[in-house]
């Protein structure tokens, strides 16, 4: 058995266990070693899905589909990234190239009726294509021409959302597309699609890639807690005692997350990982995993995205909420310009955990990021969430 098959059955595991995170990290492992394969691409498109990274997941889905244009897998993979954005058209329009590939998939025709109805569609949703977007062609055509089928305005917020239709009843409206980012919470909830997050100041940034998953994440829960009654994460990034072994072993998963994204060169987005308390098959994974492009650019669009923050965690009865944002993306508040800031003036990542159960903690960290060497310092700087945290409390 070659390493990209032990590789990609180690990931089919960990993503039908729902540890989408790891799944995502060893599935570009197997990339890595066979960047041709359009299966591993897929699959990663797949637990990218889940973990709300839309761009990514997107990026990935168009990759299937210029390596085996006519395989329909590519296409259904697209059309399940462009739903969860509440890009209902292109999807719609995805999905019926998908079926042209495969007229027998009752599967894609399940998704067809289900999307059209949605839509409000009357007409024949197998041969409907949405006015002004970009038909799906054959093979010869590029994945890319498919982005750009969506209306501009509708794109610039669907762009950015952080979860899918199903996730927004439990939630309020969330503000602020990025033509308009400093609204009122009312405001907000009149020019809301119904998805999780302010929109991205341009729609078309690169989303952070999982580049590698936590190498060593998978025994966190026990090695976190090996040294006695502490629970300090395993790779040395930070030196404190976070309470349990779960949440130990969550906040390292994104701590190597983290890295791994620096690491890569990728763009870095704000985004909030909730630790679900819920049972499993009570929500979606993608749930868990709010992005918030945007969120940090005014008083107005904090204190609405705080709003929609503290119901998903009521919803997923989380236990734990690790935010990570990128000093850069921060408009407001810029607690590093209060006074006694001991980071300096660079850049930089701030990462705030709170926990709810089994004690109520609040953490924060200062990441220094050398963008030029694609590193980070660690440990960690432990800062005073008290003087510096980004978000009051998230969970109840």
């Amino acid at each position: 058995m070659t390493n990209e098959l032990s590789l990609k059955d180690a990931a089919n595991a960990e993503f039908k266990a729902g540890q989408h995170l790891k799944a995502a990290g060893l599935y570009t492992k197997a990339i890595k070693e066979e960047p041709d394969n359009a299966v591993l691409y897929s699959n990663r498109s797949a637990a990218l899905l889940k973990l709300a990274k839309y761009p990514k997941a997107l990026d990935d889905a168009d990759t299937v589909i210029r390596l085996m244009p006519d395989w329909d897998k590519g296409y259904f993979r697209r059309g399940a990234v462009l739903e969860a954005q509440e890009r209902g058209a292109e999807a719609l329009a995805t999905y019926q190239r998908a079926l042209e590939i495969n007229p027998d998939s009752k599967e894609l025709a399940a998704k067809i009726t289900a999307l059209a109805r949605k839509l409000k569609i009357t007409k024949n949703p197998f041969t409907f294509a949405p006015a002004g977007a970009a038909k799906a062609e054959p093979a010869a055509a590029s994945a890319v021409a498919h982005a750009a089928a969506a209306a501009p305005a509708a794109a610039a917020v669907a762009a950015s959302a952080s979860a899918p239709a199903s996730s927004s009843a439990a939630a309020a409206p969330i503000a602020a597309a990025a033509a308009a980012p400093a609204r009122t919470a009312a405001a907000a909830a009149r020019v809301s699609t119904g998805t999780a997050t302010a929109a991205p100041k341009a729609s078309a940034a690169k989303a952070p890639a999982l580049s590698s998953a936590p190498a060593s994440s998978a025994a966190a829960a026990t090695a976190a807690g090996a040294s006695g009654s502490a629970y300090v994460p395993t790779q040395g990034l930070v030196e404190e005692d976070l309470g349990s072994a779960a949440v130990a072993a969550f906040v390292q998963d994104y701590m190597l997350n983290l890295a791994a994204e620096v690491q890569a060169g990728d763009e870095l987005v704000p985004m909030l990982h909730f630790l679900p308390g819920a049972e499993p098959g009570t929500f979606e994974e993608s749930q868990a995993h709010v992005r918030a492009a945007s969120a940090f650019d005014s008083p107005d669009t904090v204190g609405s995205f705080m709003q929609y923050a503290r119901s998903v965690g009521e919803s997923l009865s989380a236990s734990a909420v690790v935010s990570v944002v990128p000093k850069a993306a921060v408009g407001f508040p810029q607690t590093w310009k209060a006074p006694g800031w001991p980071c300096g003036a660079g850049d930089g990542v701030l990462v705030q955990l709170e926990v709810l159960r089994p004690e109520r903690m609040l953490k924060l960290w200062f990441v220094p990021i050398d963008a030029q060497a694609k590193s980070v310092d660690a440990p960690w700087s432990g800062l005073n969430p008290d003087a510096y945290a980004l978000l009051p409390s998230l969970l109840r």
